[in-house]
């Protein structure tokens, strides 16, 4: 009987442990001593066959050693087959050269031929082309011969041999590896083909840039959920590009909705929370949404907070809650399959407190002044004291409208600035209002309470000329209120000079009685005057001076002892106390009030003070400064000024801060232990030692500028301009108060008057007066009418005129000129040079005439000429 061969070879490519992750499937003949592969030579190797009939039937060269296959080239096979008799014969060879473990794919199939054979040996023989496609890398092959069929690549058959073969491939594709894993029950393939999870082919290699297909197919009643990993969604099926490894997972799931737990709230403050869930589960598809509803309201479906994840642990911040409220809130998680909710839970935040501010003091102010910057604090448990609202309100419009209320500050520390309207007095009531982010209000008052000026001076200003009548200073001023008061001053507290004068003529009150000390320019009113008294005595007060300094003078009108400073608004007295020790005078000074105001040493802190101070000595007195404390460290140890460093060193030291010192020259020199600053009559500071005999007359007291001062304002000043009569130039350039010039007959002008400031001319007097007119803005006078010598008009009808000439600066002084102006007669006029004669006919008998010498340039002689 005839029997058919064939022969069938399968070659791999194979790297060691790098071929495709499944074994290949088994493949043998059952009988294979008649029909048999005697050899096979692949690529030059001889690899032996079965040559008895003994087998075996399956012959495994997967690990012995072949020539490299190289893309692009053909290789040489030969296959010898052995019959036993006249049978056809079927050789099959595939190649896996996308090394993916299915040796079927296309292309794979390299060898094909049949042949019968006559009871003899036959050479089957080709060659094997390895395309560019090829994988770089191990590759399996698989070679059968089977007799009278065509060979399958996998199971058992009656006669024949199956060989494998391992080799590898270079010069061609270089593979790329995709992974593919699963969850649930389902299955994966890929097109290409390489993949099938169903069989457990779950990796496979690709060239570089293929797109592959995978397919993703459940097992009811799971469903498909999505892919994860390299890739993601829900597609299927999903193209990939090979342009890397990658590794995918399938997801199967039953479908079911997320499963969340542990609903809570944490952190709960005034404003925020912190809301806390657990999503347990997923659910069979994947988790899409997820987060947090809340409100005031129970079932809350506003506010949502989304979290970002999918299952676990989710928490999110909640602010800009409102405090002392209860809030609801639930969680939820959202897939393809439904949304599931937990809740309500509940949380109360925390109750805001009012917001705080400090207490503020209540001012005491004198009319007319502005607050310093009062401060004053503020805070809140909640809202930044940046967002807090401070606002005023005024209870007194008239006396301090709301806008003459200034917030300044910031932060926590604020101030406020109040500015009563001038010319009005009494309390105003503040109210500050501080308002917090969630309407708490805090208030908080103080009171602006607004003296009356005891001594009101009049406004303007008061004119005064040098060498001129005595001007009453201020003949308006105001004494406020009904208290008597103990002695006054009027005093020239600013431009005074020696041969200023303040006068004071009217009759005095009863018990009264006055002093002037023309050395300090203080008049002094000793006695105790009703404020009616004081009014008249003040408003009667004149000033004039005989010295030529037109510097302004500043007269201060004062209902007590001390004199007022205006630069400080503190005041001044000298205390008349031969010998007493520094210590003595600086408890003296400190036992003394004036008007309510602390007593202490004087502090000189600038040259204006200093002069003031100076100009009011009447003895060489202490102020308060020392350097007893260390030697060379000379500080203020009185008044507001106290502890501060003035100077640093002896007399070849130096100020400290560029601080305002007048030491005398080579002081303070510390001879014989001296610590304690003295004044010298000059103004000048020297130091003396604290109880020195025979140099101290008294000590220097200043008022002011201690905390807890209350305002007063017993004194006011006024300012005296000081100016000087006009200068006026007449004829002949005479600035007397006479002049006198002669003119011919017949002519209207007189002279031009001028002045060394603007004036205005007028004529004021003399008995011709109505005669002549003066132009008010040149000064031209001249005669009404012109005059004729023969019929004079004037007074004493002599030719002789007299007319007064008055010029009044911008100031209302005037100066007058009194002018006597002689007219001369104008008859007819010879003339003639001193050498020559000349002859004039019907020359009226008994007539003087003028000779008129043209070469004389004096002007006009006179003379007579017998007729």
């Amino acid at each position: 009987m005839k029997r058919k061969i064939i022969l069938f070879i399968i070659l791999f490519f194979a790297f060691k442990n790098n071929y495709a992750q499944t074994a290949l499937c088994a493949s043998t003949s059952t009988s294979f001593g008649y029909e048999r592969v005697n050899s096979v030579t692949f690529n030059g190797v001889y690899f032996q066959g079965n040559t008895t009939y003994s087998g075996p039937g399956y012959y495994n060269y997967s690990s012995t050693p072949m020539p490299i296959l190289q893309a692009g080239t053909t290789v040489p096979l030969s296959v010898v087959v052995q019959t036993n008799g006249n049978y056809q014969q079927y050789v099959k060879l595939w190649i896996d050269f996308n090394n993916n473990g299915n040796l079927e794919d296309a292309g794979e199939l390299v060898f094909d031929q049949n042949y019968v054979v006559n009871n003899t040996i036959y050479t089957f023989t080709g060659n094997i082309a390895v395309p560019l496609t090829a994988f770089n890398g191990p590759v399996r092959m698989r070679l059968i011969m089977q007799y009278s069929g065509s060979p399958q690549l996998c199971g058992n058959y009656s006669y024949g041999n199956t060989f494998d073969f391992g080799t590898s491939v270079q010069g061609g594709v270089n593979p790329i590896q995709l992974t593919v894993n699963k969850t649930g029950t389902g299955n994966i393939v890929s097109n290409p083909s390489g993949i099938n999870t169903a069989t457990n082919l779950n990796f496979a290699n690709f060239g570089e840039n293929t797109n592959v297909t995978l397919t993703a197919t459940p097992i009811a009643p799971q469903t498909f959920t999505g892919w994860t990993g390299d890739a993601s969604g829900t597609t299927n099926p999903l193209t990939v590009t090979m342009n890397q490894a990658k590794t995918i997972t399938a997801n199967f799931a039953v479908n079911s909705p997320p499963q969340l737990a542990s609903l809570n709230a944490t952190n709960v403050s005034y404003t925020t929370a912190t809301l806390n869930a657990n999503v347990t589960s997923g659910g069979s598809t994947a988790v899409t949404a997820r987060g947090f509803y809340y409100g005031t309201s129970a079932n809350p479906t506003s506010n949502n907070t989304i979290v970002s994840g999918t299952t676990g642990t989710m928490t999110t911040n909640l602010s800009g809650l409102t405090p002392g409220t209860l809030y609801y809130f639930r969680a939820y998680a959202t897939n393809s399959n439904g949304t599931t909710n937990i809740g309500d839970g509940t949380f109360t935040t925390s109750i805001d407190l009012s917001p705080t501010a400090s207490s503020l003091s209540n001012v005491v102010l004198c009319e007319g002044n502005s607050t310093n910057a009062i401060p004053f604090t503020i805070g809140d448990d909640l809202t930044p004291v940046a967002n807090l609202i401070v606002a005023t309100t005024s209870n007194n419009q008239t006396l301090l409208p709301n806008s003459n209320i200034v917030l300044g500050g910031t932060g926590a520390n604020r101030s406020i600035v109040a500015t009563p309207v001038s010319g009005q007095y009494g309390t105003a009531t503040v109210t500050v209002t501080v308002t917090d982010g969630y309407g708490n209000v805090t208030t908080t008052t103080f009171d602006v309470l607004v003296s009356q000026d005891t001594v009101e001076a009049s406004v303007g200003t008061t004119n005064m000329y040098i060498n001129g009548p005595s001007v009453t200073i201020d003949n308006s001023l105001t004494i406020n209120g009904t208290n008597n008061v103990t002695n006054a001053q009027v005093l020239i507290s600013s431009g005074f000079v020696s041969g200023d004068v303040l006068e004071h003529t009217d009759t005095l009150p009863n018990g009264v009685t006055k002093n002037y000390n023309a050395t300090t320019g203080v008049m002094t009113f000793t006695g105790t005057i009703t404020a009616a008294d004081l009014q008249t005595i003040f408003r009667n007060v004149k000033i004039k001076t005989s010295v030529n300094n037109t510097q302004n003078r500043v007269v201060t009108f004062m209902a007590g002892n001390a004199l007022p400073f205006a630069t400080n608004g503190h005041y001044y007295e000298f205390v008349p106390a031969n010998n007493i020790s520094w210590d003595n005078a600086k408890i003296a000074a400190e036992n003394l009030s004036f008007n309510g105001l602390q007593g202490y040493l004087a502090t000189i802190t600038s040259a204006q003070e200093n002069a003031f101070c100076q100009s009011k000595l009447v003895g060489q007195g202490w102020f308060g400064a020392n350097d007893v404390q260390t030697e060379g460290v000379w500080k203020w140890v009185t008044g507001p000024e106290a502890g501060t460093q003035f100077w640093q060193g002896d007399r070849f030291g130096s100020p400290v801060n560029n601080m305002y010192t007048n030491w005398s020259t080579n002081q303070p020199d510390n001879s014989n232990n001296e610590d304690y600053g003295q004044f010298y009559l000059d103004g000048r500071w020297n130091d003396l030692p604290g109880n020195i005999q025979g140099y101290i007359q008294g000590y220097v007291v200043e008022y002011g500028g201690m905390a807890n001062d209350p305002c007063i304002s017993i004194s006011d000043t006024k300012t005296i301009t000081v100016f000087n009569y006009p200068v006026v130039t007449g004829p002949n350039n005479t600035t007397a108060s006479t002049a006198s010039l002669s003119m011919d007959e017949g002519l209207l002008p007189v002279f031009d008057y001028s002045a060394d400031t603007a004036v205005t001319w007028s004529i004021t007097g003399g008995v011709d007066q109505s005669l002549f007119t003066i132009n008010p803005t040149t000064g031209e006078l001249a005669f009404s009418t012109a005059p004729v010598y023969f019929s004079p008009t004037d007074a004493d009808a002599n030719n002789t005129y007299i007319v007064q000439v008055t010029a009044t600066d911008a100031q209302g002084g005037t100066t007058t000129q009194t002018l006597t102006v002689t007219i001369l007669c104008a008859g007819p006029t010879m003339t003639a040079g001193p050498s020559s004669s000349s002859t004039y006919d019907s020359l009226t008998p008994e007539e003087f005439y003028y000779v008129n010498w043209n070469n004389y340039s004096n002007g006009l002689l006179t003379g007579t000429v017998n007729v």
